[in-house]
Formats: structure tokens, C-alpha cells, sequence
């Protein structure tokens, strides 16, 4: 299994509308609606990534993968007569992610890593008490590094929607990368770094 990472200045704005040739009527109706330029681009790369690495799984024409736009959640791949492989994307700043499965469901987080943020604030009003007892309980050097391990592990965990049976946690040096399965994973998954 891969994870597609891409950085947002990778896909410079004069080849987006190229990339917007790929989405749907609804897609393109809800990159249209994002107010910040940041998010639209956020959005429309990763319909791109996932479409694109979708297609080559199914063998079809990106333009061709039937993704359907859910209302507040994720897309939904409508297909007839063929196992739906699992799929999950993420964004973070300027970095998006799409993974794939093609025998389980999966769940994607990626979060940049921001030694500014206050980490402790954050893990108080989300994590449960054991939790920020071993976040407290450690150096502040290593809070941050808890913090993201066990954040980008419940938000992947939220988009699962299911009970998850393998977490595993991926290397990146300005990335915390985490993606779980309803399966166990036959080796930790690999991160393909994309460009156009």
C-alpha cells in the first residue's frame, strides 16, 4: 500500500484548470464554494490525487472514477460489481495525501509539525486522561512528537469509522503521518511523493 503526498507548490496555478478537467459537476461546485485559495487548492489536488491513483487501480480514465460528494464527509466511490477498494485523503498546510487499499478500509491523517503550537492547550480538550498524564509526564522536548503520534492516530482512527485493527505510523521529516485499517497491514505502508 502507498501514500501520495503532495505539496501544494508543486501544482502551480496557471496548470489547475487542467487538473479541474478530472472532477465532477459536484466537485467542481464545491471547489468553487471555498472562500480561502489555499483550500480550494488543498481540495482540488487531493479530488486530483485520488482520482488519478483510483483510476490507475480501477483501469479506467480518472474522469471516469465514480466518486460522489457527500455532504460533510467523505466522497463515496459508487461502484457496481466490483470491490470497492479503501481510500481516505488529508490535508495539512500546504501538504495533501490520498492512501488507497484495494483489500480494506482505511483511515489518513497527516498534520505539520508545528513546535509553536501549544501542544499542551490542544491534548487538554481532546485527548483522554491517560493520554496527557504520559504527555505531561514527559520532556518538552518529546511532548510534541506524543502530541502528533497520538493526534494524527485519532483523527485517522474518526475517518476510519470503524473499529481499526492495525495503526501504523510513517516517517516524514516535516510531516506526522498516521493511516489504520480494518485489516492488519502486511508491511508498513509507503510514501510516493507526487508531482504533477
Amino acid at each position: 500500500m502507498y501514500i501520495y503526498l503532495a505539496h501544494l507548490k508543486d501544482f502551480p496555478d496557471s496548470h489547475l484548470d487542467s487538473l479541474k478537467r478530472t472532477l465532477s459537476h459536484e466537485e467542481i461546485a464545491r471547489y468553487l464554494r471555498f472562500k480561502r485559495a489555499e483550500r480550494a487548492k488543498q481540495f482540488l489536488i487531493g479530488r486530483y490525487l485520488l482520482r488519478q491513483q483510483l483510476a490507475l487501480h480501477l483501469g479506467i480514465l480518472p474522469a471516469e472514477v465514480p466518486l460522489v460528494e457527500q455532504a460533510n464527509n467523505a466522497p463515496y466511490l459508487n461502484l457496481v460489481g466490483t470491490k470497492t477498494p479503501g481510500f481516505s485523503i488529508s490535508h495539512s498546510r500546504e501538504w495533501v495525501a490520498c492512501g488507497i487499499r484495494s483489500d480494506a478500509n482505511i483511515g489518513l491523517d497527516i498534520e505539520v509539525i508545528d513546535t509553536q503550537r501549544d501542544v499542551l492547550a490542544l491534548a487538554a480538550h481532546s485527548f483522554n486522561a491517560q493520554q496527557n498524564s504520559e504527555l505531561y509526564a514527559l520532556t518538552t522536548e518529546k511532548q510534541s512528537d506524543y502530541f502528533y503520534r497520538c493526534w494524527t492516530a485519532l483523527e485517522a482512527q474518526l475517518k476510519l469509522r470503524m473499529h481499526c485493527q492495525d495503526l501504523r505510523h510513517l516517517s516524514h521529516p516535516q510531516l506526522a503521518i498516521a493511516v489504520c485499517s480494518d485489516k492488519a497491514f502486511a508491511q508498513t505502508p509507503e510514501i510516493i511523493d507526487v508531482t504533477e
